[in-house]
């Protein structure tokens, strides 16, 4: 097996070649496989100017692209597609819809899944950012380099001698690339299982473990007298001792074999397999957002020894710290009697962080599927139809539209779902009873700290690198919680509720 200076060598003899080729067909005035000249004419491409015009939207570019070189998604290069991408692909459908379709999302899941799969077929080996050039951000480099001779020698640029400049250039490079094409799209498939990540902040992390400081007090403000000066009345925040929020690595890699690609390429099927592969995808993005959510809501990293039946949650040392064990402490957690309602419980959270300092006008309440059953119940008591039934019948899903708090202002409700303990909002015992958490949170007081991207990336690995005929894809995501002021949230434990 060559070595990768015996490789570069190769490469060096290769392009040499092709120059005293170039420069002997020159003088014998022999015409060498150059390629054609590029019209100018912007009437030869139509969708030229879109591309000027919505180009550095990468979610629009991706949709020019698509609709660009297939004729079933043309529709992604209409104007009002383009000049809003991400509602084109959050719109749901309205009341006046079929009663199947209501609430649900005008472009399903299946259509994002044609999208990706498109995108794969039509960039495999040619998008993307090399994985060195995409960590360093730099505008040129060993990634960007490989990536564009190999672009080059695909494109037949190097006439006869492109399969060796092919050849070398993957054993070379390797051909590892963050798929910076496809992320904007599988970014809107994360946030459809975790739809909160978009309204908390990101920030770059310091470290592998994040370190930040808490604000525990705003300082107060005082007045002085007509003739009197500010000595000694300056008052700054009170900060807390610095915290610390492991960077936790999510995962969740799929792979796809060359023979069964193969397989569908040379049966006649009329679907190409990047279609399996981006299904792949996308669970691997439902995966993720999942994950991502248990550990925001229940991790635990810096708690030694506990199981899933304390409140601290189970230890996970490549975790990190969640919400319930952050806000279990007497001052920021209140606890739900069978008497209570859960009205007046979320209204007492509410009121604690109006008190504390908090905005309560954008607050999130988490609560599992079971909770938000039984405050449909508890609302529905206060339910009074007057006169007639209103046409069409009357929502008895009452909390979809969120509840007015003591904040006078319409609180969204985020359904979490749980299929097991470990999932979702789970739920633990406390003072020998089974209990979940409800969670109230002013979001502006939450962050989650990133190393390399703020949004999940895909790293495509060449095939046969593990000694398998497969393509592979990485998909990951580095976050940790920071939570800066605990004080602006309120955990509510509940008996567990069941459906």
């Amino acid at each position: 097996m060559e070595t990768i200076e015996q490789l570069k060598k190769r490469l060096f003899n290769v392009v040499g070649d092709l120059e005293n080729g170039k420069d002997a067909a020159i003088a014998a005035a022999v015409p060498v496989d150059d390629p054609p000249p590029v019209s100018k004419d912007l009437g030869n491409d139509p969708f030229e100017q879109q591309f000027k015009r919505f180009g550095d939207n990468s979610l629009a570019k991706s949709f020019l692209t698509l609709a660009k070189a297939e004729k079933q998604f043309r529709h992604l290069g209409d104007d009002k597609v383009l000049e809003n991408p991400r509602h084109y692909l959050r719109k749901k459908h309205g009341e006046d819809a079929p009663e199947a379709l209501r609430g649900k999302y005008q472009v399903q899941d299946d259509e994002i899944e044609a999208i990706i799969g498109t995108l794969l077929l039509k960039g495999q080996g040619k998008e993307g950012v090399g994985l060195h050039d995409w960590m360093s951000n730099s505008p040129t480099g060993y990634g960007k380099t490989a990536m564009g001779l190999q672009k080059a020698a695909q494109d037949n640029l190097f006439g006869r001698n492109s399969e060796g400049v092919q050849k070398a250039l993957d054993a070379s490079s390797g051909s590892v690339l963050i798929r910076t094409d496809i992320e904007p799209v599988l970014y809107e498939v994360f946030l459809r299982r975790f739809p909160a990540a978009e309204v908390i902040r990101r920030i770059p992390a310091n470290g592998i473990v994040h370190t930040y400081n808490r604000r525990t007090a705003t300082g107060a403000a005082v007045t002085i007298s007509d003739l009197g000066d500010m000595s000694g009345s300056v008052v700054n925040s009170t900060l807390g001792q610095s915290q610390n929020s492991h960077i936790a690595t999510i995962i969740s890699p799929r792979a796809i074999g060359l023979k069964l690609q193969y397989a569908v390429q040379q049966s006649g099927m009329n679907f190409g397999i990047e279609g399996n592969s981006n299904l792949e995808l996308v669970a691997a993005m439902y995966a993720i957002a999942n994950k991502l959510q248990t550990l925001v809501l229940q991790g635990n990293s810096s708690t030694g020894s506990k199981t899933l039946d304390d409140e601290d949650g189970l230890t996970d040392a490549n975790g990190f710290d969640g919400l319930r064990t952050l806000l279990k402490g007497g001052s920021t957690s209140i606890n739900k009697a069978t008497s209570d309602a859960f009205v007046d419980t979320i209204n007492k959270a509410v009121g604690q962080i109006m008190n504390a300092g908090g905005d309560v006008n954008n607050l999130l309440v988490f609560m599992s599927i079971a909770v938000r059953f039984a405050l449909n119940l508890e609302l529905q008591q206060f339910m009074r139809v007057t006169n007639k039934t209103p046409s069409g019948g009357f929502d008895t899903g009452l909390s979809a539209n969120g509840i007015v708090t003591l904040g006078e202002w319409l609180t969204k409700i985020m359904n979490i779902p749980s299929a097991s303990q470990s999932v979702g909002m789970g739920y633990y015992t406390y003072s020998s009873v089974v209990t979940e958490d409800i969670d109230v949170i002013d979001p502006m007081t939450l962050a989650l700290a990133y190393l390399g991207s703020p949004t999940p990336v895909v790293l495509e690995l060449p095939i046969g690198f593990n000694h398998q005929l497969s393509n592979v894809y990485y998909p990951f995501l580095m976050n940790g919680l920071v939570f800066y002021t605990p004080e602006f949230g309120r955990k509510v434990r509940v008996p567990q509720q069941s459906l």
